[in-house]
């Protein structure tokens, strides 16, 4: 879906991409586009193809959970696209417990956007990678900047031209 394919590309500047398995800041296996599961082959090369049909298939599996709490999101693709973005890293499991799902829930989607931020830390600590990854730099779009650009239309313009898109 166009949703799953846009939160992928928001989602993989901040992830990356490593071919071989490793351990990431959390101590947790990965490969590809922040792939974690028991179905890693540990000293593999995996190919590009089957790293962007893993982070499609995590994308889908984290955001069709985020979704089934919040399927009002479809109505707000921007939005989904950030929440995908957002489970991608934590789970859809979380998302479905967490003050943006409340926030969302009740239709107040600046205060949702913000509670992205409240998830910067690892083992205990800000991690500059997950507080870049919520509020972008100065190439990349932070998960809470997409996620509050579709809210008014001057965020809307702003994004589009941080974006290169006019």
């Amino acid at each position: 879906s166009f949703v799953i394919g846009m939160a992928v590309d928001q989602a993989e500047p901040w992830e990356g991409t490593v071919y071989r398995a490793y351990k990431d800041v959390a101590r947790i296996l990965t490969v590809c586009t922040g792939h974690t599961g028991k179905d890693i082959v540990i000293g593999k090369t995996y190919t590009d193809a089957e790293c962007k049909a893993l982070a499609f298939s995590d994308m889908k599996r984290e955001l069709d959970i985020a979704l089934k709490c919040s399927p009002h999101l479809l109505w707000h693709p921007i939005v989904a696209i950030a929440v995908g973005g957002w489970s991608f890293n934590l789970g859809g499991n979380r998302y479905c417990t967490s003050s943006l799902r409340v926030a969302f829930d009740k239709g107040d989607f600046e205060t949702g956007c913000d509670a992205m931020g409240k998830y910067i830390y690892a083992g205990g600590k800000v991690y500059e990678g997950l507080r870049l990854r919520r509020y972008g730099d100065k190439t990349r779009i932070g998960e809470i900047e997409l996620c509050k650009a579709s809210l008014t239309p001057a965020r809307w313009w702003a994004f589009r031209v941080k974006a290169g898109l006019v």
